[in-house]
Protein backbone atom coordinates (compact mmCIF):
# COMPACT_ATOMS: atom_id res chain seq x y z
CA UNK A 1 0.00 0.00 0.00
CA UNK A 2 1.49 3.31 -1.00
CA UNK A 3 1.91 6.21 1.34
CA UNK A 4 -0.65 8.90 0.53
CA UNK A 5 1.94 11.57 1.20
CA UNK A 6 4.04 10.02 -1.55
CA UNK A 7 1.48 11.20 -4.06
CA UNK A 8 2.88 14.69 -3.54
CA UNK A 9 6.35 13.86 -2.29
CA UNK A 10 9.55 14.50 -4.17
CA UNK A 11 11.35 11.65 -2.41
CA UNK A 12 8.73 9.10 -3.45
CA UNK A 13 8.29 10.14 -7.09
CA UNK A 14 7.14 7.19 -9.24
CA UNK A 15 10.59 6.63 -10.63
CA UNK A 16 13.51 4.21 -10.87
CA UNK A 17 16.06 6.96 -10.30
CA UNK A 18 17.65 5.53 -7.18
CA UNK A 19 17.63 1.94 -8.40
CA UNK A 20 19.72 0.08 -10.95
CA UNK A 21 16.41 -0.92 -12.50
CA UNK A 22 12.87 0.30 -11.76
CA UNK A 23 11.42 -1.34 -8.65
CA UNK A 24 8.71 -3.96 -8.99
CA UNK A 25 5.43 -2.49 -7.83
CA UNK A 26 2.66 -4.08 -5.83
CA UNK A 27 0.35 -6.34 -7.85
CA UNK A 28 -2.86 -4.78 -9.10
CA UNK A 29 -4.85 -7.21 -6.97
CA UNK A 30 -3.81 -5.16 -3.94
CA UNK A 31 -5.89 -2.25 -5.17
CA UNK A 32 -9.50 -1.57 -4.29
CA UNK A 33 -9.88 0.45 -7.45
CA UNK A 34 -8.76 -1.87 -10.25
CA UNK A 35 -12.19 -3.08 -11.32
CA UNK A 36 -13.88 -1.85 -14.50
CA UNK A 37 -16.54 0.72 -13.76
CA UNK A 38 -19.39 -1.77 -14.15
CA UNK A 39 -17.80 -3.74 -11.33
CA UNK A 40 -16.85 -0.57 -9.52
CA UNK A 41 -20.50 0.45 -9.45
CA UNK A 42 -21.42 -2.86 -7.85
CA UNK A 43 -18.62 -2.60 -5.32
CA UNK A 44 -19.37 1.02 -4.58
CA UNK A 45 -22.84 -0.04 -3.45
CA UNK A 46 -21.23 -2.10 -0.70
CA UNK A 47 -20.92 -0.11 2.51
CA UNK A 48 -17.66 -1.92 3.31
CA UNK A 49 -16.16 -0.91 -0.01
CA UNK A 50 -17.40 2.67 0.30
CA UNK A 51 -15.94 2.96 3.78
CA UNK A 52 -12.58 1.59 2.73
CA UNK A 53 -12.54 3.77 -0.37
CA UNK A 54 -13.39 6.85 1.63
CA UNK A 55 -10.63 5.99 4.05
CA UNK A 56 -8.08 5.97 1.23
CA UNK A 57 -9.21 9.34 -0.08
CA UNK A 58 -9.51 10.98 3.35
CA UNK A 59 -6.13 9.54 4.28
CA UNK A 60 -4.50 11.25 1.31
CA UNK A 61 -5.91 14.60 2.44
CA UNK A 62 -5.30 14.06 6.13
CA UNK A 63 -1.71 12.94 5.85
CA UNK A 64 -0.96 15.63 3.29
CA UNK A 65 -2.26 18.31 5.64
CA UNK A 66 -0.34 16.76 8.49
CA UNK A 67 2.83 16.54 6.43
CA UNK A 68 2.62 20.17 5.41
CA UNK A 69 1.97 21.31 8.98
CA UNK A 70 4.87 19.23 10.22
CA UNK A 71 7.29 21.47 8.33
CA UNK A 72 6.67 24.07 11.04
CA UNK A 73 8.91 21.87 13.23
CA UNK A 74 6.67 21.64 16.31
CA UNK A 75 8.27 20.85 19.64
CA UNK A 76 7.35 18.99 22.80
CA UNK A 77 3.72 17.98 23.15
CA UNK A 78 2.84 19.16 19.67
CA UNK A 79 5.62 17.09 18.13
CA UNK A 80 4.44 14.02 20.03
CA UNK A 81 0.86 14.70 18.91
CA UNK A 82 1.89 14.80 15.25
CA UNK A 83 3.69 11.49 15.67
CA UNK A 84 0.57 9.99 17.21
CA UNK A 85 -1.59 11.33 14.39
CA UNK A 86 0.74 9.82 11.79
CA UNK A 87 0.55 6.49 13.60
CA UNK A 88 -3.23 6.83 13.71
CA UNK A 89 -3.46 7.26 9.93
CA UNK A 90 -1.19 4.26 9.42
CA UNK A 91 -3.36 2.15 11.74
CA UNK A 92 -6.47 3.10 9.79
CA UNK A 93 -4.74 2.01 6.58
CA UNK A 94 -4.18 -1.39 8.21
CA UNK A 95 -7.80 -1.65 9.37
CA UNK A 96 -6.86 -1.30 13.04
CA UNK A 97 -9.53 1.29 13.79
CA UNK A 98 -9.79 1.06 17.58
CA UNK A 99 -6.03 1.43 17.92
CA UNK A 100 -6.23 4.45 15.62
CA UNK A 101 -8.93 5.95 17.85
CA UNK A 102 -6.57 5.67 20.82
CA UNK A 103 -3.74 7.43 18.98
CA UNK A 104 -5.91 10.30 17.80
CA UNK A 105 -7.62 10.63 21.19
CA UNK A 106 -4.28 11.12 22.88
CA UNK A 107 -3.14 13.55 20.16
CA UNK A 108 -6.28 15.61 20.78
CA UNK A 109 -5.59 15.66 24.51
CA UNK A 110 -2.06 16.90 23.92
CA UNK A 111 -3.14 19.65 21.49
CA UNK A 112 -6.90 20.18 21.96
CA UNK A 113 -7.16 23.12 19.57
CA UNK A 114 -5.74 21.27 16.53
CA UNK A 115 -8.52 20.72 13.98
CA UNK A 116 -6.51 18.15 11.98
CA UNK A 117 -6.31 15.85 15.00
CA UNK A 118 -10.04 16.22 15.65
CA UNK A 119 -10.83 15.37 12.04
CA UNK A 120 -8.46 12.40 12.26
CA UNK A 121 -10.29 11.15 15.33
CA UNK A 122 -13.66 11.64 13.65
CA UNK A 123 -12.41 9.67 10.68
CA UNK A 124 -11.17 6.88 12.97
CA UNK A 125 -14.56 6.77 14.73
CA UNK A 126 -16.25 6.57 11.32
CA UNK A 127 -14.23 3.51 10.31
CA UNK A 128 -14.83 1.97 13.71
CA UNK A 129 -18.57 2.30 12.90
CA UNK A 130 -19.05 4.69 15.83
CA UNK A 131 -21.02 7.08 13.64
CA UNK A 132 -22.62 9.21 16.36
CA UNK A 133 -19.25 9.86 17.97
CA UNK A 134 -17.79 10.84 14.59
CA UNK A 135 -20.70 13.17 13.88
CA UNK A 136 -20.39 14.76 17.30
CA UNK A 137 -16.77 15.62 16.58
CA UNK A 138 -17.58 16.97 13.12
CA UNK A 139 -20.55 19.11 14.13
CA UNK A 140 -18.54 21.98 15.70
CA UNK A 141 -16.26 21.97 12.63
CA UNK A 142 -19.14 22.66 10.25
CA UNK A 143 -19.66 26.28 11.30
CA UNK A 144 -17.67 29.25 12.49
CA UNK A 145 -14.07 30.09 11.79
CA UNK A 146 -12.84 26.53 12.37
CA UNK A 147 -15.11 25.00 9.76
CA UNK A 148 -13.55 22.51 7.33
CA UNK A 149 -14.84 20.83 4.19
CA UNK A 150 -13.52 17.51 5.55
CA UNK A 151 -15.94 17.78 8.48
CA UNK A 152 -18.87 17.88 6.07
CA UNK A 153 -17.34 14.94 4.23
CA UNK A 154 -17.03 12.69 7.30
CA UNK A 155 -20.44 13.75 8.65
CA UNK A 156 -22.05 12.93 5.29
CA UNK A 157 -20.18 9.63 5.12
CA UNK A 158 -21.65 8.68 8.50
CA UNK A 159 -25.13 9.47 7.25
CA UNK A 160 -24.61 7.48 4.07
CA UNK A 161 -23.24 4.51 6.04
CA UNK A 162 -26.46 4.38 8.09
CA UNK A 163 -28.73 4.53 5.05
CA UNK A 164 -29.45 8.25 5.18
CA UNK A 165 -28.48 8.79 1.57
CA UNK A 166 -30.57 11.90 0.94
CA UNK A 167 -29.39 13.45 4.18
CA UNK A 168 -25.77 12.73 3.19
CA UNK A 169 -26.25 14.46 -0.15
CA UNK A 170 -27.79 17.43 1.67
CA UNK A 171 -24.76 17.58 3.96
CA UNK A 172 -22.35 17.57 1.03
CA UNK A 173 -24.35 20.33 -0.64
CA UNK A 174 -24.27 22.42 2.53
CA UNK A 175 -20.54 21.92 2.63
CA UNK A 176 -20.25 23.05 -1.00
CA UNK A 177 -22.29 26.15 -0.22
CA UNK A 178 -19.64 27.07 2.34
CA UNK A 179 -16.66 25.61 0.45
CA UNK A 180 -17.53 25.84 -3.27
CA UNK A 181 -14.06 24.73 -4.33
CA UNK A 182 -14.01 21.55 -2.22
CA UNK A 183 -13.52 18.86 -4.87
CA UNK A 184 -13.78 16.13 -2.21
CA UNK A 185 -17.46 16.97 -1.64
CA UNK A 186 -18.26 16.75 -5.37
CA UNK A 187 -16.39 13.46 -5.33
CA UNK A 188 -18.51 12.15 -2.45
CA UNK A 189 -21.74 13.10 -4.19
CA UNK A 190 -20.54 11.24 -7.27
CA UNK A 191 -19.81 8.13 -5.20
CA UNK A 192 -23.33 8.22 -3.76
CA UNK A 193 -24.94 8.58 -7.20
CA UNK A 194 -22.76 5.81 -8.65
CA UNK A 195 -23.87 3.52 -5.83
CA UNK A 196 -27.46 4.32 -6.79
CA UNK A 197 -26.71 3.42 -10.41
CA UNK A 198 -26.96 6.94 -11.84
CA UNK A 199 -23.69 7.09 -13.76
CA UNK A 200 -24.63 10.23 -15.69
CA UNK A 201 -25.19 12.25 -12.52
CA UNK A 202 -22.09 10.74 -10.90
CA UNK A 203 -19.98 11.77 -13.89
CA UNK A 204 -21.49 15.26 -13.77
CA UNK A 205 -20.53 15.63 -10.11
CA UNK A 206 -16.99 14.38 -10.67
CA UNK A 207 -16.51 16.81 -13.53
CA UNK A 208 -17.87 19.64 -11.43
CA UNK A 209 -15.27 18.59 -8.86
CA UNK A 210 -12.59 18.92 -11.53
CA UNK A 211 -13.81 22.43 -12.32
CA UNK A 212 -13.93 23.39 -8.64
CA UNK A 213 -10.56 21.94 -7.64
CA UNK A 214 -8.55 20.90 -10.71
CA UNK A 215 -5.49 19.87 -8.72
CA UNK A 216 -7.37 17.15 -6.76
CA UNK A 217 -6.67 13.79 -8.46
CA UNK A 218 -9.64 11.69 -7.32
CA UNK A 219 -12.34 13.22 -9.53
CA UNK A 220 -10.22 12.54 -12.62
CA UNK A 221 -9.87 8.93 -11.49
CA UNK A 222 -13.59 8.27 -11.26
CA UNK A 223 -14.39 10.24 -14.41
CA UNK A 224 -11.77 8.27 -16.38
CA UNK A 225 -13.17 4.96 -15.11
CA UNK A 226 -16.70 5.95 -16.08
CA UNK A 227 -15.84 7.19 -19.56
CA UNK A 228 -13.58 4.23 -20.31
CA UNK A 229 -16.24 1.72 -19.35
CA UNK A 230 -18.79 3.63 -21.44
CA UNK A 231 -16.55 3.65 -24.52
CA UNK A 232 -15.69 7.37 -24.56
CA UNK A 233 -12.00 6.66 -24.96
CA UNK A 234 -10.71 10.10 -25.94
CA UNK A 235 -11.64 11.70 -22.63
CA UNK A 236 -10.88 8.57 -20.63
CA UNK A 237 -7.33 8.93 -21.98
CA UNK A 238 -7.19 12.63 -21.13
CA UNK A 239 -8.47 12.24 -17.56
CA UNK A 240 -6.24 9.22 -16.92
CA UNK A 241 -3.16 11.12 -18.09
CA UNK A 242 -4.03 14.15 -15.95
CA UNK A 243 -4.59 11.88 -12.93
CA UNK A 244 -1.15 10.28 -13.34
CA UNK A 245 0.45 13.73 -13.56
CA UNK A 246 -1.25 14.79 -10.33
CA UNK A 247 -1.02 11.68 -8.12
CA UNK A 248 2.21 10.26 -9.60
CA UNK A 249 2.62 7.13 -7.47
CA UNK A 250 0.64 4.32 -5.86
CA UNK A 251 -2.00 1.76 -6.70
CA UNK A 252 -4.37 4.15 -8.41
CA UNK A 253 -1.59 5.34 -10.71
CA UNK A 254 -1.01 1.74 -11.74
CA UNK A 255 -4.71 1.39 -12.49
CA UNK A 256 -4.75 4.53 -14.61
CA UNK A 257 -1.62 3.56 -16.54
CA UNK A 258 -3.30 0.32 -17.55
CA UNK A 259 -6.58 2.06 -18.32
CA UNK A 260 -4.69 4.51 -20.51
CA UNK A 261 -3.25 1.72 -22.62
CA UNK A 262 -6.52 -0.24 -22.70
CA UNK A 263 -8.31 2.85 -24.01
CA UNK A 264 -5.98 2.99 -27.01
CA UNK A 265 -6.34 -0.74 -27.53
CA UNK A 266 -10.13 -0.64 -27.45
CA UNK A 267 -10.29 2.38 -29.74
CA UNK A 268 -8.54 0.28 -32.41
CA UNK A 269 -10.40 -2.60 -34.06
CA UNK A 270 -10.56 -4.66 -37.23
CA UNK A 271 -13.14 -3.79 -39.85
CA UNK A 272 -14.63 -6.20 -42.38
CA UNK A 273 -11.70 -5.62 -44.74
CA UNK A 274 -9.32 -6.89 -42.06
CA UNK A 275 -7.73 -3.50 -41.64
CA UNK A 276 -7.30 -1.60 -38.39
CA UNK A 277 -9.70 1.28 -37.85
CA UNK A 278 -9.84 3.81 -35.03
CA UNK A 279 -12.95 4.87 -33.17
CA UNK A 280 -12.42 6.87 -30.02
CA UNK A 281 -16.15 7.19 -29.31
CA UNK A 282 -18.13 3.95 -29.00
CA UNK A 283 -20.78 4.89 -26.44
CA UNK A 284 -24.01 2.91 -26.75
CA UNK A 285 -25.72 3.78 -23.46
CA UNK A 286 -28.18 6.67 -24.04
CA UNK A 287 -28.62 7.16 -20.30
CA UNK A 288 -25.09 8.55 -20.07
CA UNK A 289 -26.07 11.40 -22.41
CA UNK A 290 -22.65 11.44 -24.06
CA UNK A 291 -22.14 12.71 -27.60
CA UNK A 292 -19.13 12.45 -29.94
CA UNK A 293 -17.14 15.65 -30.34
CA UNK A 294 -14.79 17.18 -32.89
CA UNK A 295 -11.93 15.80 -30.79
CA UNK A 296 -13.11 12.23 -31.41
CA UNK A 297 -13.30 12.87 -35.16
CA UNK A 298 -9.85 14.47 -35.22
CA UNK A 299 -8.29 11.57 -33.29
CA UNK A 300 -9.97 8.99 -35.52
CA UNK A 301 -8.62 10.67 -38.64
CA UNK A 302 -5.13 11.30 -37.27
CA UNK A 303 -4.60 7.75 -36.04
CA UNK A 304 -6.10 6.20 -39.19
CA UNK A 305 -3.81 8.30 -41.40
CA UNK A 306 -0.58 7.79 -39.44
CA UNK A 307 -0.87 4.54 -37.48
CA UNK A 308 -0.29 1.70 -39.96
CA UNK A 309 1.04 -0.83 -37.45
CA UNK A 310 -0.91 -4.11 -37.74
CA UNK A 311 0.68 -5.81 -34.73
CA UNK A 312 -1.82 -7.29 -32.31
CA UNK A 313 -0.37 -5.37 -29.35
CA UNK A 314 0.23 -1.63 -29.28
CA UNK A 315 3.72 -0.77 -28.09
CA UNK A 316 4.75 2.27 -26.07
CA UNK A 317 7.19 3.25 -28.82
CA UNK A 318 4.47 3.28 -31.49
CA UNK A 319 1.94 5.09 -29.31
CA UNK A 320 4.65 7.61 -28.40
CA UNK A 321 5.13 8.55 -32.07
CA UNK A 322 1.39 8.94 -32.56
CA UNK A 323 0.93 10.98 -29.42
CA UNK A 324 3.73 13.33 -30.52
CA UNK A 325 2.03 13.74 -33.90
CA UNK A 326 -1.39 14.36 -32.33
CA UNK A 327 -0.24 16.88 -29.71
CA UNK A 328 1.41 18.98 -32.45
CA UNK A 329 -1.54 18.64 -34.82
CA UNK A 330 -4.61 19.16 -32.66
CA UNK A 331 -3.89 22.65 -31.28
CA UNK A 332 -3.84 23.83 -34.88
CA UNK A 333 -6.95 21.92 -35.93
CA UNK A 334 -8.95 22.50 -32.71
CA UNK A 335 -7.58 25.70 -31.14
CA UNK A 336 -10.57 26.11 -28.79
CA UNK A 337 -11.06 22.47 -27.82
CA UNK A 338 -11.35 21.84 -24.04
CA UNK A 339 -8.47 19.37 -24.34
CA UNK A 340 -6.13 22.12 -25.59
CA UNK A 341 -4.33 22.49 -22.26
CA UNK A 342 -3.12 18.89 -22.31
CA UNK A 343 -1.72 19.17 -25.82
CA UNK A 344 0.06 22.41 -24.79
CA UNK A 345 1.57 20.56 -21.83
CA UNK A 346 2.81 17.79 -24.10
CA UNK A 347 4.32 20.34 -26.47
CA UNK A 348 6.18 21.85 -23.51
CA UNK A 349 7.63 18.41 -22.78
CA UNK A 350 8.70 18.09 -26.43
CA UNK A 351 10.36 21.50 -26.36
CA UNK A 352 12.35 20.51 -23.27
CA UNK A 353 13.35 17.13 -24.70
CA UNK A 354 11.36 15.05 -22.22
CA UNK A 355 8.48 13.68 -24.28
CA UNK A 356 9.92 10.17 -24.73
CA UNK A 357 10.65 9.45 -21.03
CA UNK A 358 7.35 11.11 -20.08
CA UNK A 359 5.43 8.61 -22.19
CA UNK A 360 7.41 5.65 -20.90
CA UNK A 361 6.60 6.90 -17.39
CA UNK A 362 2.88 7.12 -18.21
CA UNK A 363 2.73 3.58 -19.60
CA UNK A 364 5.21 1.98 -17.21
CA UNK A 365 2.62 -0.14 -15.40
CA UNK A 366 0.87 -1.16 -18.60
CA UNK A 367 4.04 -2.31 -20.35
CA UNK A 368 6.67 -2.82 -17.67
CA UNK A 369 8.83 -5.20 -19.76
CA UNK A 370 8.98 -2.70 -22.61
CA UNK A 371 9.80 0.06 -20.14
CA UNK A 372 12.66 -1.99 -18.71
CA UNK A 373 14.08 -2.68 -22.16
CA UNK A 374 14.01 1.03 -23.04
CA UNK A 375 15.37 2.04 -19.62
CA UNK A 376 18.65 0.17 -20.20
CA UNK A 377 19.68 2.82 -22.70
CA UNK A 378 17.24 5.59 -21.75
CA UNK A 379 18.14 6.02 -18.09
CA UNK A 380 20.00 9.36 -18.53
CA UNK A 381 16.99 10.77 -20.40
CA UNK A 382 14.66 9.47 -17.71
CA UNK A 383 16.65 11.04 -14.90
CA UNK A 384 16.67 14.36 -16.74
CA UNK A 385 12.91 14.16 -17.15
CA UNK A 386 12.46 13.24 -13.51
CA UNK A 387 14.35 16.30 -12.31
CA UNK A 388 12.46 18.56 -14.69
CA UNK A 389 8.93 17.36 -13.90
CA UNK A 390 9.42 17.68 -10.16
CA UNK A 391 9.75 21.43 -10.70
CA UNK A 392 7.32 21.76 -13.61
CA UNK A 393 3.93 20.32 -12.73
CA UNK A 394 0.99 20.44 -15.12
CA UNK A 395 -0.98 23.13 -13.30
CA UNK A 396 2.05 25.33 -12.87
CA UNK A 397 1.94 25.87 -16.63
CA UNK A 398 -1.70 25.23 -17.51
CA UNK A 399 -3.99 27.34 -15.34
CA UNK A 400 -7.31 26.53 -17.00
CA UNK A 401 -9.02 23.21 -16.08
CA UNK A 402 -8.99 20.59 -18.84
CA UNK A 403 -12.63 19.58 -18.77
CA UNK A 404 -14.79 17.59 -21.19
CA UNK A 405 -17.84 19.82 -20.81
CA UNK A 406 -18.34 23.45 -19.91
CA UNK A 407 -19.60 23.48 -16.33
CA UNK A 408 -21.03 26.69 -14.91
CA UNK A 409 -18.91 27.97 -12.05
CA UNK A 410 -22.01 28.70 -9.98
CA UNK A 411 -24.06 25.54 -9.55
CA UNK A 412 -27.45 25.05 -7.93
CA UNK A 413 -26.64 23.44 -4.62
Amino acid sequence: MHSPIAAHSISNFHSPKSHAIPPKLLPASCSLLTAPFSLLTEKIASSHFVNHLRHQLFLILGLLLGGISAYAQPKGAENEAWQLATQGHELISKGEFQEAVQKFTYACKLVPENVDFQLGLANAWFFAAEYEKAKALCKPLMSGRRARAEAYEVYGNCQDATGETYEALATYRKGLHRFPNAGILWMEMGIVEAARGDKATALSYWEQGIMAQPTLPSNYFFAAQTLHEAGAYSWAIIYAELFINLERTGERVRDMSRLLMRSYERARHYDYQKAYQWQFFQVKDPLLKLQPTSLDTALNQAFAAEFKDTASAISIARILDMRRFVCLLLPQQLPNDPSRGLWDWQQLLIQNGHFTPYNYWLFYDARDAEFMEWFESGRPDYEGFEGWILLNTFYRHIKRPVLRVAVAEKQKR
